[in-house]
């Protein structure tokens, strides 16, 4: 059993390896907050202004680079003068038509949230491969401080009444369940 290991090296392109996850593991969970996110759809806009596959909002695209931090807002998104032009993504339209910007976003902002839960103690070395996704997915939904209310017993949910409990356990279903299926399935 591998186990995570709290690198400050982000240096590497591949998320797995950052992570300590098998490529496999992150696959399944990328494709799991995707499906839960957006039903895997790039171009998704919800209700409250979360955009594309993994729906982002505006503070995850300031902090990925994608957005000026003079965006107040997700409404704010829809200007293209609050995009920065990162790898060619210069408006709202630019980001939700580009899958794999969105795909290198959403690695970025896991390695990210990450490491902000190694400083904080949200995530240990001690912690399987299972917990470190089911984590990752309460901060995919939470943030950082909230996985780590999480960790430490406290209930919290987003805008639509979505529970830490709820992507815990998704996160952790994507590498306990599907993960050790993609080897069959990639093999036809």
């Amino acid at each position: 059993r591998r186990h995570t290991r709290c690198s400050r090296d982000w240096s590497s392109d591949v998320c797995s390896s950052d992570l300590n996850l098998s490529s496999d593991q992150m696959t399944a969970y990328f494709a799991q907050i995707g499906k839960s996110e957006s039903g895997g759809n790039y171009a998704a806009v919800n209700s409250i202004g979360y955009v594309g596959k993994y729906q982002f909002g505006y503070p995850a695209l300031i902090d990925g680079g994608y957005v000026k931090s003079s965006c107040k807002s997700n409404a704010q998104l829809k200007n293209p003068n609050n995009w920065t032009g990162k790898n060619g993504i210069d408006s709202l339209d630019a980001f939700l038509a580009n899958s794999a910007e969105q795909e290198a976003a959403m690695c970025a902002y896991t390695k990210r949230n990450y490491s902000s839960m190694c400083r904080i103690g949200a995530v240990t070395t001690d912690q399987s491969p299972e917990d470190v996704a089911g984590m990752l997915a309460v901060s995919h939904l939470l943030g950082p401080g909230g996985a780590k209310q999480y960790r430490e017993g406290q209930k919290s949910a987003d805008a639509y009444g979505t529970t830490g409990a709820t992507y815990f356990n998704k996160g952790k279903y994507a590498v306990a369940q599907l993960a050790p299926k993609l080897p069959a399935i990639n093999a036809g």
